[in-house]
């Protein structure tokens, strides 16, 4: 740590990742126009910070003093969307599967009604007899 630091301006640089949290107290903090992503540390969630982050799309906070998306909001609207494309997906899963199911057991019927229907039916059948000859 770097104890009487106090003013920390690394914007507009092609910095990338995540912020670290232990960072020392500083009055005066720039990050802003970087490629940074992830949760902004809670020691910098507040609005002495409110331009501290800009141009970071990837950054996201708990609290709306910053500007940035909200990190929980975030990961609610993801799951939600996971959750209602996962109902259409197994809607269409269980009707294909009704429909296969339904398409073996009629086919299944009508073989043994043939089968039966062809089993009680002589009038088809031809009988022809043959004698054993001796030479």
């Amino acid at each position: 740590h770097i104890p009487s630091l106090s003013v920390l301006d690394l914007s507009e640089n092609q910095f990338s990742g995540d912020i670290p949290s232990i960072l020392p107290r500083l009055t005066v903090f720039n990050l802003s126009s970087n490629h940074l992503r992830g949760r902004v540390p809670s020691e910098f969630e507040n609005s002495a910070y409110d331009r501290s982050f800009l141009n970071n799309a990837g950054l996201c906070a708990d609290t709306p003093a910053l500007n940035l998306t909200l990190c929980n909001a975030n990961s609610n609207a993801q799951r939600k969307s996971k959750d209602s494309s996962l109902s259409p997906t197994l809607i269409v899963v269980l009707v294909v599967v009704s429909i296969l199911v339904a398409s073996l057991i009629s086919f299944m019927i009508i073989k043994l009604h043939r089968k039966r229907k062809q089993g009680f039916d002589n009038s088809s059948w031809k009988l022809t007899s043959f004698q054993r000859l001796n030479f």
